[in-house]
């Protein structure tokens, strides 16, 4: 079979989803061909068994190991190594310029310690990636929030445990962070409420005062429904 005649014979077998390897001679479906781009076709030539067998044999191993001693003697291995990072560079500073972008857009701000994270006045916490990641694309990801033994929201940040209310009322209401000294208060008694709104910034002795007023509030309505008679 000449080479028209084969490129004719895969081109009717492709409307029916099955292609000729080149080497084996065998019709296969497309699901056994690797995906090549540059091909008309979009699929390699050769099936994943013949490209397996190619790759395994010895005369292979060794044409490929005089072609790497040649790539690295010449010095285009190196080269070609610089470019690729400087690419990678260029796309991953694109990438940040634009989701910082974003995020602003929608009303995000970084937070101080990190200039990876980034928080809304809901409390949403947002995360940039790094560089070295294992995915082959990025994508901003949302930041690992629990909840600790009190109740609060909380994420990691440097390694250090930090709450979602100190980081909001930090960012929108200029908070600086002083130990027992001036703390933040959810103004409905939600903790889990927080917006910048429902948040302000009083005294370590002011809120514990409202603790207990709202304590004891409480258990007087309790006592108060127990002594009813029905």
């Amino acid at each position: 079979m000449t080479i028209k005649e084969r490129k004719k014979h895969n081109a009717n077998l492709l409307l029916v989803n099955l292609k000729m390897c080149c080497k084996c001679n065998k019709i296969k479906s497309l699901q056994e061909y690797h995906i090549n781009k540059r091909m008309k076709s979009g699929y390699k030539s050769a099936c994943k068994v013949c490209i397996k067998k190619q790759d395994n044999s010895k005369s292979y191993k060794l044409k490929e190991t005089i072609r790497k001693k040649k790539y690295i003697d010449n010095g285009s291995y190196y080269e070609n190594q610089k470019n690729r990072k400087k690419r990678k560079n260029q796309k991953y500073t694109a990438f940040i310029e634009e989701s910082i972008f974003n995020l602003k857009k929608q009303g995000y701000k970084q937070i101080s310690q990190n200039n990876r994270f980034y928080v809304n006045e809901y409390g949403d916490i947002k995360k940039l990636p790094t560089q070295n990641t294992k995915s082959k694309t990025w994508k901003i990801q949302d930041a690992y929030v629990t909840k600790n033994h009190y109740g609060y929201l909380k994420f990691n940040m440097n390694s250090k445990p930090f709450r979602v209310h100190q980081i909001v009322a930090q960012e929108f209401l200029g908070h600086k962070m002083c130990g027992h000294k001036l703390v933040i208060d959810h103004i409905d008694g939600n903790i889990l409420n927080n917006h910048y709104s429902n948040l302000q910034i009083v005294s370590n002795y002011e809120n514990l005062a409202k603790g207990m007023y709202n304590k004891t509030k409480q258990y007087k309505f309790l006592k108060y429904i127990k002594n009813i008679k029905y």
